[in-house]
């Protein structure tokens, strides 16, 4: 697969106290209308700073809120390189050869500075692995090898800005720097094969706190509390 991976700024967010971050609901498939009902005050900030082109077209929004100690590290398994909007292949890996949604649909942004969002930015490109291999930590080796040989720049993206990115665009989340709460929300465009449910805003009202174990003893010490 060739992608060349990057972002593009579109917007910017004011600056919240930890204190709105750590009350703000989360938001699952939420349209505008149910932002303005079930959301808080970043996420009503968030709607209304989309970009006119980009609401001229359904979106839903969703938002998660995570409290996260100095060192760990958001995101599923490894917390490493991938792309948003994915569909799973049979073994559990993404299937970007048949299942990607395309183009920059999504427009996100990370609410505090407990710990910002890494884009790899620069031509990459990443074979594909049968089933049966750890596709996405191999990719994510891969991507933080070219980083180390100055063939990719790794940016971290500044506290609040909101960035629009897709297919290709490959990110992570930064180690927390400190112990505190992130908010990331985002705004995607709705493919027709999208299920929402009229429970989707309740199902989706929870705080989720993403350890991510990185070392061989951290993982043996978590193994016991991990859910899939």
């Amino acid at each position: 697969m060739r992608v060349l991976s990057g972002f593009e700024v579109v917007g910017q967010l004011p600056a919240f106290d930890e204190a709105v971050i750590r009350e703000e609901p989360n938001l699952f498939g939420a349209t505008a209308e149910d932002v303005a009902v079930h959301g808080g005050p970043i996420a009503r900030c968030f709607v209304d700073r989309l970009p006119d082109a980009f609401r001229e077209r359904p979106f839903r929004v969703r938002s998660k809120l995570q409290w996260l100690k100095a060192g760990w590290r958001t995101g599923k398994n490894f917390g490493g390189y991938h792309c948003d909007m994915v569909g799973a292949r049979a073994d559990g890996e993404q299937d970007h050869a048949h299942r990607s949604r395309p183009g920059r649909h999504t427009i996100g942004a990370a609410v505090g500075d407990v710990a910002l969002t890494r884009f790899a930015v620069g031509p990459l490109e990443l074979p594909d692995y049968p089933l049966g291999q750890r596709q996405g930590l191999l990719w994510h080796q891969a991507i933080i090898e070219a980083c180390a040989h100055g063939e990719v720049e790794q940016v971290t993206v500044p506290e609040g800005a909101m960035l629009r990115f897709g297919e290709g665009d490959f990110h992570r989340t930064s180690t927390a720097q400190r112990t505190g709460w992130r908010l990331f929300i985002r705004a995607t465009h709705v493919a027709p094969d999208d299920d929402f449910g009229p429970d989707v805003i309740d199902r989706w009202n929870r705080i989720t706190n993403a350890y991510a174990p990185t070392t061989v003893t951290e993982a043996a010490l978590f193994a016991p509390y991990a859910t899939h």
